[in-house]
């Protein structure tokens, strides 16, 4: 049993990471211009028929919201005006993007709302999979705690497990 509970408290630890830090470029790791302009090596035309190309601009886009707030942090933190000054260097950085890859800001916009489906999916189903190794492991020292044969055992195991 124990070696199930690792295992799969292991699966959920690590599988999002790993679909994470396989995909490509983190945030994290673009730099931050003092003048909060858009920097990219890989400047090209994207064409959003193509999927990768779409996933290639949605990362951008987050990349260039996350830039904006870490640029604000550093230039106006703790200031009555970040707010004016990060919506200012977003706007500024979703240009960049639109104008490195030949793309409308709105669209630009757009993508950065767009979830990650993948990624998202990869987390719910680990937590789905820890919830029911920790739903079995209650089940089973319910099961054990209680005889079967003991009167109002059903009522309480189905109460129990509705709880859970």
């Amino acid at each position: 049993m124990k070696r199930l509970v690792l295992i799969a408290v292991s699966f959920v630890t690590l599988l999002p990471w790993l679909i994470l830090f396989t995909r490509g470029a983190r945030p994290i790791d673009h730099p931050i211009s003092s003048t909060c302009t858009w920097v990219e090596d890989n400047s090209r035309p994207l064409n959003l028929e193509n999927r990768a190309d779409r996933s290639h601009l949605r990362d951008d886009a987050v990349t260039a919201e996350d830039v904006a707030i870490r640029w604000a942090d550093t230039h106006f933190h703790l200031l009555p005006e970040w707010d004016a000054r990060q919506n200012e260097c977003m706007g500024s950085l979703f240009e960049g993007v639109a104008q490195h890859h030949g793309v409308d800001v709105a669209v630009v916009r757009q993508y950065s709302v767009k979830r990650d489906v993948v990624l998202d999916s990869a987390v719910v189903l680990s937590f789905g999979a820890l919830y029911a190794v920790i739903a079995f492991i209650f089940a089973a020292r319910i099961r054990r705690r209680f005889p079967t044969g003991e009167p109002g055992y059903w009522v309480m195991a189905l109460t129990m497990s509705i709880g859970i």
